[in-house]
């Protein structure tokens, strides 16, 4: 938790800058690692953070440079394809991944945020609620002092005068 406080903290800007890091870290072990092994998953981790942290418009700029960054580390790591229709399908896929990495996470950003939203709403029309039930409480205790305090001053006087009314009246 104080990790992602941290995150949040910081500017738009420097936080895709790191994403931008995180990305060329994640080209340069793809490229190392040969055309072989798919570090596709990983290059989801930079849109992610961007989307998360940033905005959607972020994350798909991350996704596109994920994509220019996989083809990259592809070509330098020697990967020829057979075929031409080939050399066209497979980074078309990576692009088409990125972006729907950065908009399915997008759109589970604003899901988040609604939800967020609506536990404050409702945390918030409770504490109404309960302020409105100390405030009828307290209204009903100062009305039973009220009553208290006046009313039975004046039936006590009543009663008083009414027992002198009765003595007087029987001698």
């Amino acid at each position: 938790m104080k990790f992602l406080a941290l995150v949040r903290r910081q500017s738009k800007n420097v936080l895709l800058g790191e994403a931008l890091l995180l990305v060329l870290l994640t080209g340069t072990l793809d490229c190392l690692s040969g055309y072989e092994v798919s570090l596709s998953l990983i290059y989801g981790a930079p849109i992610m953070a961007a989307v998360w942290f940033c905005d959607r418009k972020s994350g798909l700029l991350i996704a596109i440079v994920c994509g220019i960054t996989w083809w990259w580390a592809d070509l330098l790591a020697g990967h020829l394809y057979t075929q031409v229709w080939l050399s066209i399908w497979e980074p078309t896929v990576r692009f088409l991944y990125f972006g729907f990495v950065a908009i399915g996470g997008s759109a589970l950003k604003e899901k988040h945020d609604a939800a967020s939203a609506r536990i404050a709403l409702l945390e918030h029309s409770q504490r109404l609620e309960r302020e409105i039930i100390e405030i009828s409480e307290r209204e009903q205790r100062r009305i039973g002092r009220d009553l208290h305090d006046g009313l039975c001053q004046y039936l006590a006087a009543i009663g008083c005068a009414a027992a002198a009314l009765r003595a007087d009246l029987l001698r």
